[in-house]
């Protein structure tokens, strides 16, 4: 346990509704390289005024020139591991509520809610990831309640009806 202070090139990307990940290089020489592993966890920040979120190594590149490329991403990406039973909810609320407690893996760390309001039903007819289940997919929570983005704060995971703000800047 302890700072990566040897770390260079630290880059956290994300986009709307994906959870975050990290990219950085860490020389051979670093106090820390034998910690770096894969599966091991690595705190950052993902915006300026933001609390560090944690990631999860998933792949190093073998060194060249003495600096190896680390790549981590958000704890979140582990409810793609995660399989829900079948179920029927009411509205978004209920929905997230199936996710978190119908996981079969139980007990798990995440929580998942929503802000959205709507009356209209989600029926998952047969197990699925729970990851799948968040969006991108047809009967995923986006596309039955047709909005929302995703945000993704250590084990919770909430589907907001916006995420930032709007600073009139148009790409």
């Amino acid at each position: 346990f302890g700072f990566l202070s040897d770390a260079k090139n630290i880059r956290v990307t994300s986009g709307i509704n994906a959870p975050p990940q990290l990219e950085m290089e860490y020389p051979v020489t670093g106090r820390r390289f034998g910690d770096l592993q894969n599966g091991r966890i690595i705190y950052a920040t993902t915006d300026p005024d933001g609390r560090p979120q944690p990631f999860e190594i998933y792949h190093m590149e073998k060194p060249l020139f003495g600096v190896c490329r680390v790549f981590a991403w958000h704890i979140g990406h582990k409810l793609m591991g995660y399989t829900v039973r079948p179920f029927t909810a009411a509205n978004p609320q209920q929905a997230a509520q199936m996710l978190t407690s119908g996981a079969v893996v139980e007990p798990h760390e995440f929580t998942i809610t929503s802000e959205i309001s709507s009356s209209v039903a989600m029926t998952v007819a047969t197990p699925r990831s729970v990851w799948s289940l968040l969006g991108g997919q047809r009967g995923s929570m986006l596309d039955v309640y047709g909005t929302g983005e995703w945000e993704f704060d250590h084990f919770d995971v909430r589907l907001k009806s916006r995420i930032g703000a709007d600073n009139g800047a148009t790409v």
